[in-house]
């Protein structure tokens, strides 16, 4: 199982995502987040994560934990943690290697982007709980 942490940013009742260019999901649009590398606690590999996807700074501590998801993909396994951030600084600046696009989406629109990719009723609805206690 891999251990991955995403972040929930939202402004204007849109969700911030990125289009992916590598595997996984390589094409869709999906939260900003990546890895824990050795060594780093799980909001270091959050802010380093989307500084290093997006150009942004984030704002976020352990109290922004919304929950966990298992998301499956081919063979692998992933255990998403989810946390609730929010933009503190930095300008818009997709990394080159991983990310195509960064794009502000609506929620239907960034769930119908996830059923187009294959992800199961059941991840759907785990990822739509995460989005929900975001905005609340």
């Amino acid at each position: 199982m891999e251990n991955i942490v995403n972040a929930v940013i939202l402004a204007n009742n849109k969700i911030l995502t990125v289009k992916r260019k590598t595997d996984p999901w390589a094409g869709m649009y999906g939260l900003p987040g990546g890895h824990i590398e050795e060594k780093e606690n799980k909001i270091e590999a959050l802010k380093r994560e989307i500084k290093e996807e997006t150009g942004f700074e984030i704002g976020l501590d352990e109290s922004n934990f919304l929950g966990a998801e298992t998301l499956k993909y081919a063979s692998r396994k992933f255990d998403i943690l989810f946390y609730k951030a929010k933009i503190t600084g930095g300008e818009p600046s997709p990394q080159k290697e991983e990310i195509e696009e960064i794009k502000w989406l609506g929620f239907d629109e960034f769930i119908q982007g996830l059923k187009k990719f294959g992800f199961s009723l059941d991840e759907i609805k785990g990822i739509s709980k995460m989005i929900k206690l975001a905005a609340s």
